[in-house]
Protein backbone atom coordinates (compact mmCIF):
# COMPACT_ATOMS: atom_id res chain seq x y z
CA UNK A 1 0.00 0.00 0.00
CA UNK A 2 1.17 3.08 -0.63
CA UNK A 3 3.84 1.59 -3.41
CA UNK A 4 4.28 3.85 -6.63
CA UNK A 5 3.09 1.97 -9.60
CA UNK A 6 5.64 0.21 -11.43
CA UNK A 7 5.44 2.23 -14.40
CA UNK A 8 6.80 4.85 -12.27
CA UNK A 9 9.85 3.83 -12.44
CA UNK A 10 10.65 3.71 -15.87
CA UNK A 11 12.54 5.90 -17.66
CA UNK A 12 11.24 5.26 -20.86
CA UNK A 13 7.45 3.92 -21.31
CA UNK A 14 7.43 2.60 -24.49
CA UNK A 15 10.12 0.14 -24.23
CA UNK A 16 8.53 -0.94 -21.22
CA UNK A 17 4.94 -2.00 -22.87
CA UNK A 18 7.17 -3.58 -26.03
CA UNK A 19 9.34 -5.49 -23.89
CA UNK A 20 6.14 -6.75 -21.80
CA UNK A 21 4.15 -7.29 -24.48
CA UNK A 22 7.44 -9.57 -26.29
CA UNK A 23 7.62 -11.40 -23.23
CA UNK A 24 3.99 -12.38 -22.85
CA UNK A 25 3.82 -14.28 -25.89
CA UNK A 26 6.67 -17.06 -24.29
CA UNK A 27 3.45 -16.86 -21.28
CA UNK A 28 1.93 -20.31 -22.20
CA UNK A 29 -1.16 -20.12 -19.46
CA UNK A 30 -1.85 -16.16 -19.29
CA UNK A 31 -0.74 -16.11 -15.60
CA UNK A 32 2.10 -13.28 -16.12
CA UNK A 33 4.99 -15.73 -14.90
CA UNK A 34 7.60 -16.81 -17.13
CA UNK A 35 10.09 -19.82 -16.21
CA UNK A 36 13.87 -19.53 -15.15
CA UNK A 37 14.47 -21.55 -17.73
CA UNK A 38 12.93 -19.97 -20.32
CA UNK A 39 14.34 -16.38 -19.60
CA UNK A 40 17.65 -17.84 -19.38
CA UNK A 41 17.34 -19.06 -22.56
CA UNK A 42 16.08 -15.69 -23.42
CA UNK A 43 18.86 -13.98 -22.29
CA UNK A 44 21.09 -16.42 -24.24
CA UNK A 45 19.66 -16.14 -27.07
CA UNK A 46 20.27 -11.68 -26.99
CA UNK A 47 23.92 -12.12 -25.99
CA UNK A 48 25.81 -15.57 -25.17
CA UNK A 49 28.83 -13.74 -24.84
CA UNK A 50 27.58 -11.36 -22.10
CA UNK A 51 25.24 -14.03 -20.46
CA UNK A 52 27.34 -16.60 -19.22
CA UNK A 53 25.53 -19.77 -16.84
CA UNK A 54 27.26 -18.00 -13.69
CA UNK A 55 25.85 -14.52 -14.73
CA UNK A 56 21.80 -15.93 -16.04
CA UNK A 57 21.89 -17.95 -12.25
CA UNK A 58 22.71 -15.27 -10.12
CA UNK A 59 20.58 -12.76 -11.99
CA UNK A 60 18.04 -15.71 -11.33
CA UNK A 61 18.38 -15.83 -7.53
CA UNK A 62 18.36 -12.27 -7.65
CA UNK A 63 14.72 -11.75 -9.40
CA UNK A 64 13.04 -15.22 -8.41
CA UNK A 65 11.74 -13.51 -4.77
CA UNK A 66 9.97 -16.24 -3.74
CA UNK A 67 12.01 -19.30 -5.62
CA UNK A 68 9.04 -20.70 -6.75
CA UNK A 69 11.19 -20.78 -10.72
CA UNK A 70 8.86 -18.71 -12.05
CA UNK A 71 9.06 -14.72 -12.26
CA UNK A 72 6.62 -12.13 -12.78
CA UNK A 73 7.92 -10.66 -16.20
CA UNK A 74 6.15 -7.52 -15.70
CA UNK A 75 7.93 -6.48 -12.49
CA UNK A 76 11.05 -8.23 -13.94
CA UNK A 77 11.10 -5.89 -16.86
CA UNK A 78 10.31 -2.95 -14.70
CA UNK A 79 13.24 -3.59 -12.45
CA UNK A 80 15.67 -4.11 -15.53
CA UNK A 81 14.75 -0.86 -16.42
CA UNK A 82 15.33 0.46 -12.92
CA UNK A 83 18.24 3.15 -12.02
CA UNK A 84 19.64 1.29 -8.68
CA UNK A 85 23.74 0.80 -9.17
CA UNK A 86 24.21 -2.75 -8.17
CA UNK A 87 22.70 -4.25 -11.85
CA UNK A 88 23.74 -1.23 -14.22
CA UNK A 89 25.84 -3.60 -16.14
CA UNK A 90 23.52 -6.68 -16.34
CA UNK A 91 20.51 -3.87 -17.64
CA UNK A 92 22.63 -2.59 -20.22
CA UNK A 93 23.46 -6.59 -21.30
CA UNK A 94 20.03 -6.85 -21.64
CA UNK A 95 19.44 -4.35 -23.83
CA UNK A 96 15.74 -3.61 -23.17
CA UNK A 97 15.82 0.64 -23.20
CA UNK A 98 15.47 2.24 -26.50
CA UNK A 99 14.35 0.33 -29.33
CA UNK A 100 15.62 -3.12 -28.35
CA UNK A 101 12.47 -5.67 -27.28
CA UNK A 102 11.75 -8.98 -26.98
CA UNK A 103 10.57 -11.39 -30.01
CA UNK A 104 10.87 -14.77 -30.74
CA UNK A 105 12.59 -13.84 -33.92
CA UNK A 106 14.61 -10.89 -32.11
CA UNK A 107 16.52 -13.44 -30.12
CA UNK A 108 18.01 -13.99 -33.53
CA UNK A 109 21.41 -11.75 -33.42
CA UNK A 110 21.79 -10.12 -37.08
CA UNK A 111 26.31 -8.93 -37.36
CA UNK A 112 25.39 -7.17 -40.83
CA UNK A 113 26.61 -3.86 -39.82
CA UNK A 114 29.03 -1.88 -42.18
CA UNK A 115 31.31 1.20 -41.88
CA UNK A 116 32.72 3.93 -44.39
CA UNK A 117 36.44 2.38 -45.13
CA UNK A 118 38.74 4.51 -44.00
CA UNK A 119 42.04 2.69 -44.09
CA UNK A 120 44.27 1.92 -47.24
CA UNK A 121 44.62 -1.45 -48.48
CA UNK A 122 48.57 -2.75 -49.75
CA UNK A 123 48.97 -4.96 -52.22
CA UNK A 124 51.83 -6.45 -53.65
CA UNK A 125 52.11 -7.51 -57.30
CA UNK A 126 55.40 -9.22 -59.24
CA UNK A 127 55.74 -8.00 -62.92
CA UNK A 128 59.23 -8.76 -62.59
CA UNK A 129 58.77 -11.85 -65.09
CA UNK A 130 58.05 -9.45 -67.96
CA UNK A 131 54.36 -9.61 -67.75
CA UNK A 132 52.92 -6.46 -66.94
CA UNK A 133 49.35 -4.95 -66.59
CA UNK A 134 48.82 -7.83 -63.76
CA UNK A 135 46.88 -5.57 -61.69
CA UNK A 136 43.93 -5.76 -64.31
CA UNK A 137 42.71 -2.49 -64.01
CA UNK A 138 41.89 1.00 -65.76
CA UNK A 139 42.79 4.26 -63.92
CA UNK A 140 42.16 7.67 -64.96
CA UNK A 141 44.95 10.06 -63.79
CA UNK A 142 43.35 13.63 -64.71
CA UNK A 143 43.43 15.14 -61.03
CA UNK A 144 47.25 15.26 -61.52
CA UNK A 145 47.80 13.26 -58.42
CA UNK A 146 46.49 10.26 -57.74
CA UNK A 147 45.28 6.91 -60.74
CA UNK A 148 41.84 6.60 -59.89
CA UNK A 149 40.32 2.97 -60.12
CA UNK A 150 37.48 3.66 -62.78
CA UNK A 151 36.97 -0.64 -63.99
CA UNK A 152 38.77 -4.32 -62.73
CA UNK A 153 39.16 -6.60 -65.49
CA UNK A 154 38.42 -10.45 -64.87
CA UNK A 155 41.40 -12.13 -64.21
CA UNK A 156 43.30 -9.17 -62.96
CA UNK A 157 44.83 -9.26 -59.67
CA UNK A 158 42.54 -6.89 -58.04
CA UNK A 159 39.58 -9.22 -58.96
CA UNK A 160 41.06 -12.19 -57.75
CA UNK A 161 42.33 -10.33 -54.32
CA UNK A 162 38.52 -8.98 -54.00
CA UNK A 163 37.74 -12.87 -54.04
CA UNK A 164 40.09 -13.92 -50.80
CA UNK A 165 38.78 -10.48 -49.01
CA UNK A 166 35.20 -10.57 -47.43
CA UNK A 167 35.22 -7.38 -45.61
CA UNK A 168 37.32 -4.88 -47.64
CA UNK A 169 36.84 -5.09 -51.38
CA UNK A 170 38.53 -2.89 -54.30
CA UNK A 171 36.23 -1.36 -56.17
CA UNK A 172 35.94 1.57 -58.53
CA UNK A 173 36.31 4.84 -57.48
CA UNK A 174 39.12 3.72 -55.06
CA UNK A 175 42.52 5.37 -55.93
CA UNK A 176 46.32 4.08 -56.08
CA UNK A 177 48.10 7.28 -54.47
CA UNK A 178 51.76 5.18 -53.74
CA UNK A 179 53.43 2.72 -55.54
CA UNK A 180 56.98 1.85 -54.87
CA UNK A 181 57.31 5.56 -52.64
CA UNK A 182 56.05 7.68 -55.56
CA UNK A 183 53.18 9.84 -54.28
CA UNK A 184 51.34 12.98 -55.67
CA UNK A 185 52.51 12.46 -59.34
CA UNK A 186 49.88 10.60 -61.36
CA UNK A 187 52.26 10.59 -64.49
CA UNK A 188 55.01 9.24 -62.39
CA UNK A 189 52.54 6.57 -61.42
CA UNK A 190 51.36 5.31 -64.28
CA UNK A 191 55.44 5.23 -65.51
CA UNK A 192 55.81 3.06 -62.68
CA UNK A 193 52.17 1.05 -63.10
CA UNK A 194 54.25 -0.13 -66.47
CA UNK A 195 57.18 -1.76 -65.11
CA UNK A 196 58.91 -4.97 -64.95
CA UNK A 197 59.38 -4.83 -61.56
CA UNK A 198 57.87 -5.64 -58.08
CA UNK A 199 55.53 -3.23 -57.12
CA UNK A 200 54.24 -2.38 -54.02
CA UNK A 201 50.83 -0.61 -54.40
CA UNK A 202 48.90 1.68 -51.61
CA UNK A 203 45.05 1.98 -52.49
CA UNK A 204 42.86 4.33 -50.67
CA UNK A 205 39.16 3.68 -50.82
CA UNK A 206 36.35 5.90 -52.53
CA UNK A 207 34.24 7.61 -49.68
CA UNK A 208 31.48 5.17 -50.92
CA UNK A 209 33.45 2.17 -50.17
CA UNK A 210 32.18 0.10 -47.06
CA UNK A 211 33.77 -2.55 -44.84
CA UNK A 212 31.69 -4.87 -42.54
CA UNK A 213 32.07 -5.06 -38.80
CA UNK A 214 31.98 -8.11 -37.93
CA UNK A 215 33.46 -11.46 -39.03
CA UNK A 216 31.82 -15.00 -37.95
CA UNK A 217 35.69 -16.18 -37.59
CA UNK A 218 35.48 -14.00 -34.70
CA UNK A 219 33.01 -15.63 -33.18
CA UNK A 220 32.95 -19.12 -34.14
CA UNK A 221 35.65 -21.58 -34.95
CA UNK A 222 34.88 -22.79 -38.08
CA UNK A 223 36.34 -26.33 -39.10
CA UNK A 224 37.63 -26.85 -42.78
CA UNK A 225 35.45 -29.90 -43.07
CA UNK A 226 32.43 -29.40 -45.05
CA UNK A 227 29.60 -31.15 -43.73
CA UNK A 228 27.54 -30.48 -46.68
CA UNK A 229 27.80 -28.66 -50.11
CA UNK A 230 25.53 -26.97 -52.72
CA UNK A 231 26.02 -25.46 -55.91
CA UNK A 232 26.71 -22.12 -53.97
CA UNK A 233 27.08 -22.88 -50.52
CA UNK A 234 28.35 -24.99 -47.91
CA UNK A 235 27.81 -26.01 -44.77
CA UNK A 236 30.54 -26.75 -41.82
CA UNK A 237 31.18 -26.94 -38.03
CA UNK A 238 31.60 -24.14 -36.07
CA UNK A 239 32.52 -24.31 -32.04
CA UNK A 240 31.29 -20.36 -30.57
CA UNK A 241 34.46 -19.27 -29.12
CA UNK A 242 32.69 -18.17 -25.84
CA UNK A 243 30.66 -21.28 -24.83
CA UNK A 244 32.20 -24.56 -27.00
CA UNK A 245 28.89 -24.93 -28.11
CA UNK A 246 29.02 -26.66 -31.95
CA UNK A 247 26.70 -25.43 -34.40
CA UNK A 248 26.25 -25.78 -38.10
CA UNK A 249 27.25 -22.78 -39.94
CA UNK A 250 25.49 -22.56 -43.91
CA UNK A 251 27.61 -19.96 -45.63
CA UNK A 252 26.13 -18.86 -49.14
CA UNK A 253 27.64 -17.32 -51.71
CA UNK A 254 26.22 -13.83 -52.43
CA UNK A 255 27.09 -13.37 -56.46
CA UNK A 256 25.59 -16.92 -56.88
CA UNK A 257 22.11 -16.55 -54.53
CA UNK A 258 19.70 -13.45 -55.08
CA UNK A 259 19.77 -11.05 -52.29
CA UNK A 260 15.83 -11.48 -51.79
CA UNK A 261 16.26 -15.04 -51.73
CA UNK A 262 18.73 -14.69 -48.78
CA UNK A 263 16.79 -12.40 -46.85
CA UNK A 264 13.76 -14.05 -47.62
CA UNK A 265 15.43 -17.58 -46.26
CA UNK A 266 16.22 -15.43 -43.14
CA UNK A 267 12.87 -13.68 -42.68
CA UNK A 268 11.17 -17.73 -42.68
CA UNK A 269 13.78 -19.08 -40.41
CA UNK A 270 13.68 -16.42 -37.55
CA UNK A 271 10.75 -17.09 -36.29
CA UNK A 272 10.79 -21.19 -36.14
CA UNK A 273 11.47 -22.50 -33.13
CA UNK A 274 10.78 -26.31 -32.94
CA UNK A 275 12.78 -29.67 -31.97
CA UNK A 276 12.26 -31.47 -35.11
CA UNK A 277 12.89 -28.09 -37.22
CA UNK A 278 16.71 -26.32 -37.58
CA UNK A 279 16.95 -23.12 -35.72
CA UNK A 280 18.49 -20.32 -36.54
CA UNK A 281 20.41 -18.21 -33.97
CA UNK A 282 23.05 -15.70 -35.74
CA UNK A 283 23.60 -14.16 -39.32
CA UNK A 284 26.52 -12.67 -40.47
CA UNK A 285 27.50 -11.80 -43.99
CA UNK A 286 30.61 -10.14 -45.79
CA UNK A 287 31.35 -9.19 -49.13
CA UNK A 288 31.68 -12.64 -50.45
CA UNK A 289 29.34 -14.46 -48.33
CA UNK A 290 26.24 -14.26 -46.16
CA UNK A 291 26.49 -16.89 -42.87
Amino acid sequence: EGRPAITEYLSDQDAYERSVSAFRRFDQNGDGLISKQELARIFKGLDPDAWTDERIDRLMDAADSDCDDCINYEEFVAWLMGGDREWEADRAAACLKGDRDFHKEGLIVEHRSTKTAAETVFVQVNQEDGVVGKLGIQVDSSDGKTLKITKLKPGGFLNAWNTQSPLRQIQAGDRIIDINGIRNNAKLLAKELKKKVLLDITIQPSAAALTFLHKVSDFYDLQRTELAEGAYSVVRRGVRKSTDVRYAVKSMHKKATPKEDLERMVRIMKPLDHPNIVKLYDVYEDHLHTH
